[in-house]
């Protein structure tokens, strides 16, 4: 989330309560700012952590993020779940295909072979976007 609403409806972002949190101050109790929602959030400031499978910890940037048993409500723009129900719902079954415990398997290899142009025979499928080369190798992928 880019920004939450404090109990008498101010907008914050996350850099102003990055601010707030630099000097010190109390940050206000929050919730969604999508109107329907309302679910209670809460800001998190920068912080290091370390991971077990690399020898430098990593910067993890100030979040807002739902607190502890508070989920946004259906409809709401941050309802991650409900969106990818919904994208699920309607998506190829060779790329997001359904497991027998009723969870879904994101086919990364078919997202792949269709973005460089294959089909899933491996055949050549005309192309949806925009690609631009560079000279050092690197290739973009502009995908609509």
């Amino acid at each position: 989330m880019r920004s939450a609403l404090d109990c008498q409806g101010k907008v914050w972002s996350v850099d102003a309560l990055k601010a707030l949190h630099d000097k010190q101050g109390e940050i206000p109790d929050l919730v969604c700012d999508h109107p329907p929602c309302g679910c209670a959030v809460r800001f998190v400031h920068r912080y290091q952590q370390n991971r077990s499978n690399r020898i430098e910890p990593i910067d993890v940037p100030a979040y807002i993020g739902l607190t502890s048993d508070y989920e946004h409500v259906a409809g709401c723009r941050y309802d991650a779940p409900g969106r990818l129900t919904a994208i699920v719902a309607g998506s190829d079954p060779d790329f997001i295909k359904t497991l027998e415990t009723g969870k879904r398997e994101l086919r990364l290899l078919v997202l792949r072979n269709g973005l460089r142009g294959k089909g899933l025979s491996g055949t050549r499928v005309a192309a949806t976007g925009t690609v631009t080369g560079t000279s050092g190798g690197n290739t973009t992928i502009d995908v609509t």
